[in-house]
């Protein structure tokens, strides 16, 4: 499924919890859109070449705060992003009609 094109960035943070992200870019794959893992886990997620158009950063130890927004600005290239936790997944249909 392409989705929005190459418009929009999908921002998946996360925190020791690789089993979930696992899943949720199993379910974004299909997306056909870039997707940038903030993960400020101690270990670096090892699966992340198994995903297509994924961008990841390990920063281990960092807050949400000091991970999301101003760092990760240069990382996305497309028009629009939107963010969703590592825990929940969003229809595309919802994501297009945003």
């Amino acid at each position: 499924m392409i989705l929005c094109g190459k418009q929009i960035t999908l921002v998946i943070p996360t925190y020791n919890r690789h089993s979930l992200l696992e899943k949720t870019l199993r379910y974004y794959d299909a997306f056909n859109i870039p997707i940038l893992v903030v993960d400020s886990s101690d270990v670096a997620f090892k699966k992340v070449s198994c995903f297509h158009n994924v961008e990841y950063l390990h920063r281990p130890g960092e807050e949400i705060p000091h991970k999301l927004i101003r760092p990760i600005i240069d990382y996305v290239k497309t028009p629009y992003m939107f963010m969703s936790a590592d825990d929940m997944v969003i229809a595309p249909e919802a994501v297009a009609k945003c």
